[in-house]
């Protein structure tokens, strides 16, 4: 939810939706002020990586590990605001993210946790 707030139906109570799985209880203003902070540290991070990569200080083959984890918490993330979204009837995105996010979310894990150990083996 955090910057992109909560993703109910229009026009019907939220009493009479349907919920894949029920949002955090945490009022609008919180969630963004969450979301902000989340993306500032981010950010921060990032800039750190690059900057440490560009002096030589870290070993660019790292991002190999590193990317496919941020492609992990996208998708963890997506899936989270559609499976919280509030529908009439059945959530047929929270379906998708079920069928084609899980895989994916398993294939990025293990491909990390691959890479990590061959940089790691292969170490001076």
């Amino acid at each position: 939810m955090g910057l992109l707030g909560q993703d109910d139906y229009r026009g019907v109570p939220r009493s009479e939706l349907d919920y894949a799985v029920r949002p955090l209880d945490i009022p609008a203003g919180w969630m963004t002020t969450i979301g902000v902070i989340a993306l500032l540290l981010a950010a921060a991070a990032a800039a750190l990586l690059l900057h440490g990569g560009r002096r030589g200080a870290a070993d660019r083959r790292r991002w190999q590990v590193v990317c496919p984890l941020v492609g992990v918490g996208v998708i963890l993330g997506f899936g989270y605001h559609v499976a919280t979204a509030g529908v009439i009837g059945a959530n047929i995105g929270f379906g998708l993210v079920v069928l084609f996010g899980v895989p994916l979310v398993v294939v990025l894990l293990v491909l990390a946790a691959a890479r990590g150990w061959a940089l790691h083996a292969g170490a001076p």
